[in-house]
């Protein structure tokens, strides 16, 4: 006979985005809080990898400056005492005759805050490295190709943040591995770096040809060939394309219906927003390719040097867009949490605010305990919204960093005006910059109750300590809590009746109970926690030892 298995607790906190301490809930729902953007957004220019150096009491970021025509970016380096208003140092290094390796030559303002390597990419802090010439750590991108390279993961170290050495390899020290932001975090329970980014072993290879399998040409061909529109397609200045004028109207017979599809989103999952999927466009923008390049892997490192094979670990599935763009990862308090860019690249390109934003990209918030296993909210809802048609965050976003600071979670992302792929020559300006967010601390996901009472019971664990504390918000509720034995019965003196009421919005919240029975006398014991809860919103609980 199988015995009963226990949770291990501890005095952690214990956010409750998953159920992994969860047992059961009735009458509950999960719903994430909206960070409040600053509103002085944008806040700087440029985007990159920001981070507070607790050690130093100062923020640091690490951001790109582009190289026109290349695959490449030149790093760059500013700090904040705030973490608001940045502060460009001189280092000495203003790009002037820089070239990379295929000639493309740095055109730049004259800042001398730049970063003297070979490509540039997501930044690192790293007090696990004995070695103190590695105590930061560059994940880069160089001007080349992933055929040419075996990948495009390369590797810079700095002692400071500032002055860099690339790590000397022609090949790419992940193999397989695509663009994408290529963020990398150290999880000190596996001892390991772990590597995020798009990998190249794929269902939809990127140059598939339909036609050279046996397939019929995927694109819609209306008024002149399409193949001749693209042939006749010219890179405009800031190297992008512009579709000819001439293509013409769409009619009935460019679209495939889906009524199943329409009645299944309309009456049963109401996501929002709600996405008219009646008619599904086929149709891509790269000549003969499919291009569905887009899913996130991940890879394992215990050095930094030589990396695991990336696997897949996100992948669309029948709620989303066939592109997840990237995703920037954090570790916060035990669980890794993703800022997943959904990428909305059904139709052709777009305006943000056309109807189905084609080619617009949200940050949906994902979560694991593993960074295998991902999970997000059955209704996929966006967590960071992008801001009005024509604001700096109007087209798309992308996270650049997610950490606890003082009682708040502060979040860092990249916003831009425009949509992915959109034609330039549009009158439209193009503007970008970094944003700024805030949520309380370990609020990103909370356990609601509405009008009618809700229950939530945890999974069985040894009691860790002498008291519980609760980041909940019940101010215009109530909620209760109650001690139970492994199967559910109330503990003499722990009991709901026995728990004072709570009525607070608060971040912690002591948890007491009125039978004269202290909680450090079932330190050890099994036992469960039931909550009760009328509107109101559970965030975390933890026991003090």
């Amino acid at each position: 006979m199988e015995t009963m298995k226990f949770t291990e607790v501890g005095t952690k906190t214990q956010l409750l985005l998953d159920d992994h301490v969860i047992d059961d809930v009735w009458m509950i729902r999960r719903a994430p809080e909206v960070p409040v953007k600053h509103l002085g957004n944008p806040i700087f220019p440029s985007s990159g990898t920001v981070i507070h150096d607790t050690d130093e009491r100062i923020f640091k970021m690490w951001y790109s400056v582009s190289i026109p025509g290349a695959t490449m970016s030149l790093g760059a380096y500013a700090f904040s005492r705030d973490g608001i208003h940045w502060e460009k140092p001189d280092l000495g290094f203003d790009g002037a005759g820089f070239a990379t390796a295929r000639g493309h030559r740095y055109e730049g303002a004259g800042d001398r805050n730049l970063l003297h390597t070979n490509g540039f990419g997501p930044v690192l802090k790293d007090p696990h490295d004995l070695d103190p010439e590695r105590r930061y750590k560059m994940m880069t991108k160089r001007d080349g190709t992933a055929e040419s390279h075996g990948g495009r993961a390369f590797a810079a170290f700095s002692a400071d943040g500032i002055h860099w050495k690339d790590y000397p390899s022609e090949r790419s020290i992940v193999r397989n591995s695509n663009d994408g932001n290529g963020m990398v975090v150290y999880d000190e329970r596996l001892g390991k770096y772990i590597n995020f980014r798009r990998p190249t072993i794929i269902a939809g290879q990127k140059r598939l040809r339909p036609e050279d399998i046996g397939f019929p040409d995927h694109r819609v061909k209306k008024n002149i060939p399409i193949d001749a529109a693209l042939r006749d397609m010219e890179r405009d200045e800031d190297g992008s394309f512009s579709l000819p004028a001439e293509l013409g109207f769409l009619d009935e017979e460019d679209f495939v219906h889906h009524h199943e599809a329409e009645e299944f989103l309309h009456r049963y999952l109401r996501h929002v927003p709600y996405s008219n999927t009646r008619a599904l466009r086929l149709w891509t923008e790269k000549p003969n390719l499919l291009g569905c390049n887009r899913r996130i892997a991940r890879a394992v490192s215990d050095d930094f040097i030589h990396w695991s094979e990336p696997e897949v670990v996100i992948r669309p599935d029948e709620l989303d867009p066939p592109k997840l763009y990237s995703m920037h990862v954090s570790l916060y308090k035990g669980l890794y949490i993703g800022l997943l860019q959904v990428y909305h690249c059904w139709g052709r390109r777009g305006y943000p605010g056309c109807p189905l934003e084609p080619d617009t990209i949200d940050l949906h918030l994902t979560f694991s305990r593993d960074g295998k296993n991902w999970e997000r909210l059955a209704n996929r809802p966006v967590f960071i919204p992008r801001g009005p048609i024509g604001s700096f965050d109007g087209g798309m976003l992308s996270g650049c960093a997610l950490f606890e600071y003082g009682d708040e979670i502060r979040m860092y992302y990249q916003g831009t005006s425009h949509s992915h792929n959109i034609p330039s020559g549009t009158g439209s300006p193009r503007v970008r910059g970094l944003g700024a967010a805030r949520l309380p601390k370990e609020r990103l996901v909370a356990r609601v109750a509405g009008d009618e009472m809700g229950v939530l019971l945890t999974k069985p664990f040894a009691s860790p300590g002498d008291s519980l504390h609760l980041n909940a918000n019940a101010e215009r509720g109530l909620m209760k809590v109650e001690i139970t034995d492994p199967i559910g019965t109330p503990i003499e003196g722990f009991s709901a009746r026995d728990c004072q009421e709570i009525r607070v919005n608060q971040l912690d919240i002591p948890v007491e109970w009125s039978g004269g029975r202290m909680l450090k006398e079932l330190a050890g014991q099994p036992i469960r926690l039931r909550f009760y809860m009328h509107q109101s919103r559970l965030y975390a609980f933890r026991f003090d030892a």
